[in-house]
């Protein structure tokens, strides 16, 4: 199977990573039509050519998945600011996270909370790769708080550790169960 990756992301500190992880291109959003065709065009060229005995492509994926997993290893932590500056923590202190308007309320470990003046969005960008999943507009998870998934008529709701109920989307709930059952 032939795999060539497109990074595309809002933020341009990201390249020097995709080019790291062998990615074929790097797009940053909003994502201009003509970037979009040329990149598609390059990946179609390459995955059509004629491979030669060693094919290169399983050494690339390898340098992909050695890439994301050293990032992991390498930056398990999150800055928040705060308004005295910020506060660096492991993403492993993140229970969930709430939105509220532009703001992001994050619920720590022990019961603490830590208010940023950023939305939620710009945390799911952040911590996407590091265990956690956006279950709803206003919340997103670090699935190894999770203690117990309700179904409901409409996505359901997601129990965490500390006992509080998390709200899972209709269109979030597919996705959100294949995480626990494959």
């Amino acid at each position: 199977m032939d795999i060539e990756v497109i990074f595309v992301t809002a933020h341009d500190q990201f390249a020097i990573k995709a080019i790291k992880s062998s990615a074929l291109d790097y797009l940053i959003k909003p994502v201009d039509q003509d970037d979009l065709d040329q990149a598609i065009a390059r990946c179609q060229a390459l995955v059509n050519l004629e491979k030669p005995a060693a094919d290169p492509l399983p050494l690339r994926l390898e340098v992909l998945r050695e890439n994301i997993i050293g990032q992991e290893r390498l930056f398990p932590r999150i800055v928040l600011p705060t308004s005295r500056g910020f506060k660096v923590m492991p993403t492993s202190e993140v229970m969930y996270c709430q939105a509220d308007r532009s703001y992001t309320i994050f619920h720590l470990k022990g019961g603490h909370k830590l208010t940023c003046s950023r939305p939620l969005k710009h945390y799911d960008e952040i911590l996407a790769g590091h265990g956690f999943f956006r279950t709803h507009q206003s919340w997103l998870i670090n699935v190894a708080f999770v203690s117990e998934y309700e179904r409901r008529k409409k996505g359901g709701s997601i129990v965490m550790q500390d006992q509080f109920e998390v709200p899972l989307s209709e269109s979030a709930r597919k996705d959100f169960q294949s995480l626990f059952l494959g």
